[in-house]
């Protein structure tokens, strides 16, 4: 929600407010309206905290903070937002963002950030934030006659790659609507289908007349709805893909580059070091469009492309520059890969190290391990984990803390490894195997905290502080640190996860051997385009093209033949589909078909 009327008066994001907090006021700048699920749906103003010269943490008299200004100075406090009750303003005021244009008249001014990184207040420049979108975007005003609805769009791509023994040069472009609740987003029937990239074409020449129309949705469309006319605006929210096609629609260099990484700056020799201030070097929208423009001033290929190199970033931005968007912020690294693989990866590492007794220990203790009793049975993880499916590797990630702390020694650990932990790093074998088990619980709690239905403040802060320690455990990871901050954005990482529009992928892939290979994405599309049109008469389709439907329509939900073929189809609402009397139908069925 953009805007909030109280007696008369509107508050919007960007508005820099005076509150009321029990006996004193403070100052804060608002972020956005939102609804306060825990207090009635009520709505409250998102605000981010600025504070004084007074409330200034780490503040050394020997700078001069505590005499420019005139008092007139304000400090920005990134990473601490409160909801406030609209009935606490007290005043609006304003307030010059020195990065932003002067203002003729304003009550105080903006320099400089504070924000906390490892466990330490720091300071630096306004002109290095994630500005919000109203600073930034101006959008077209919708008619006062018609309601407005929002759409945010969030695309899926995904290469098909290699099949069994054979590689198909093919792409996949999917969308879902943000705004589903999560138990809608989670049905595969509510994943469409944009197109695919055909062999030989490229992915920026296939998205292009999309981003076309989606050009069109952000200046809003007046549209006919089931409850009337309505004033339609949409945009891209969120754009998910692997680490290297992710980059490329980020507009910056691929990940084995220097400057590789499309949330912050990191050079590829920092990304071991712990102490890299990686919010400090962000990678900020606005500071990339001067970048770019300064790349394309340059007069010689030569020179773009070594200042290109500079910035870590590509000669000429794609063709998802023409839409309303933050590049760096949405387009987050995929936590359902990364992390799922991650924990792939220390459990092959952990299974290598296993002698021959610690790999028969393990398998004893791990089959009477208890388990939930709706898990499938997985097979044995120390001879098929090669062929585990993400999902199996997650479950099995939960397990492994509590199996390894019921039979692990130092004599089940291999003794080179042993001798090459003491004399490499200094560890001894009895804290060898409290080390890896603390590995194992900091792992599962990760991904626990990470794929949390909700998440609140105390929870955001918790998994900040386990990534840390992860990252000081399982240093060669470091691109999970911001994992935190992606969470923030998108409220959790689920909203962002790739689960199920893999699944919706998938589906596609194994199609591919059973249908003419020569225009297989011909095929693809007719093959969906049939499944959307079964979807639509499952679901009791409208037509207002048609005043009645057929008989043979009408009655496609309750023939008993079809009945058994939909009920366990993955595009109904349910495991059954609606009948008004199941028994009847059963009945029937029995006495027709004896």
């Amino acid at each position: 929600m953009k805007l909030l009327t109280i007696f008369y008066l509107v508050y919007k994001a960007g508005d820099f407010l005076i509150c009321y907090e029990q006996s004193s006021t403070f100052i804060c700048r608002v972020r956005g309206i939102v609804v306060d699920e825990i207090n009635n749906n009520s709505l409250k103003l998102k605000v981010d905290q600025i504070i004084s010269h007074d409330d200034l943490p780490n503040c050394h008299l020997t700078d001069n903070r505590h005499t420019r200004g005139n008092g007139n100075e304000l400090w920005l406090v990134e990473g601490k937002t409160n909801l406030v009750n609209p009935e606490n303003i007290a005043q609006r005021i304003i307030v010059w963002m020195c990065d932003m244009p002067e203002p003729e008249v304003y009550d105080f001014y903006i320099k400089e950030i504070i924000y906390r990184f490892n466990n330490r207040w720091k300071f630096r420049d306004i002109t290095m934030r994630h500005q919000l979108p109203c600073e930034y975007i101006t959008l077209t005003p919708p008619p006062q006659h018609l309601p407005v609805l929002k759409i945010f769009l969030d695309i899926y791509v995904d290469d098909f790659g290699t099949y069994r023994n054979v590689y198909h040069s093919l792409g996949g472009v999917y969308l879902q609507l943000g705004n589903m609740p999560l138990t809608l987003r989670k049905q595969l029937k509510n994943h469409f289908l944009i197109g695919f990239v055909p062999f030989g074409a490229k992915f920026n020449d296939f998205i292009e007349p999309v981003l076309q129309d989606i050009k069109r949705l952000e200046k809003g469309l007046i549209m006919q709805t089931l409850n009337g006319n309505a004033f339609v605006i949409g945009s891209i929210g969120c754009v998910t893909a692997d680490l290297p096609q992710g980059n490329d629609i980020a507009d910056v260099k691929r990940h084995n580059a220097k400057y590789g990484c499309r949330s912050c700056n990191v050079p590829n020799d920092q990304y071991t070091n712990i102490d890299y201030n990686y919010i400090k070097n962000a990678r900020f929208h606005q500071q990339t469009e001067k970048q770019f423009i300064e790349i394309k001033s340059q007069h010689s290929k030569i020179d773009r492309e070594r200042l290109a190199t500079k910035y870590g970033l590509l000669i000429e931005p794609g063709p998802f520059k023409m839409l309303k968007w933050d590049r760096h912020l949405q387009i987050p690294q995929d936590p359902y890969h990364s992390m799922a693989g991650k924990a792939r990866t220390l459990l092959e590492v952990t299974f290598n190290i296993f002698n021959t007794n610690g790999e028969n220990a393990f398998i004893e203790y791990w089959k009477n391990i208890e388990k939930p009793s709706h898990w499938y049975r997985m097979p044995n993880p120390v001879r098929y984990r090669q062929s585990f499916m993400f999902s199996d590797v997650l479950r099995l990630t939960m397990l492994m803390p509590f199996v390894l702390r019921r039979f692990l020694k130092p004599y089940h650990i291999k003794k080179e490894v042993l001798n090459n932990w003491n004399m490499e790093q200094n560890i001894k074998q009895n804290s060898a195997v409290l080390k890896l088990c603390t590995c194992w619980a900091i792992e599962a709690k990760v991904l626990k905290l990470a794929f949390s239905n909700t998440m609140t403040e105390s929870v955001y802060q918790e998994l900040q502080e386990l990534l840390k320690r992860e990252y000081e455990i399982l240093i060669q990871f470091g691109y999970h640190i911001s994992k935190a901050n992606h969470a923030r954005n998108f409220a959790t990482l689920l909203n962002t996860a790739v689960g199920v529009k893999e699944m919706v992928h998938r589906i596609f892939k194994n199609m591919v051997p059973h249908m003419n290979c020569k225009v297989i994405e011909l095929d693809l599309t007719k093959r969906y385009n049939t499944l959307q049109a079964l979807r639509h008469l499952i679901d009791g389709w409208t037509d207002p093209r048609f005043s009645t439907r057929t008989n043979a329509l009408n009655n496609i939900n309750t023939d008993p033949i079809l009945r058994t073929i939909f009920s366990g189809w993955y595009a109904t609402e349910s495991l059954s589909i609606t009948i008004n009397n199941q028994k009847n139908v059963e009945d029937e069925r029995d006495g027709k078909y004896a």
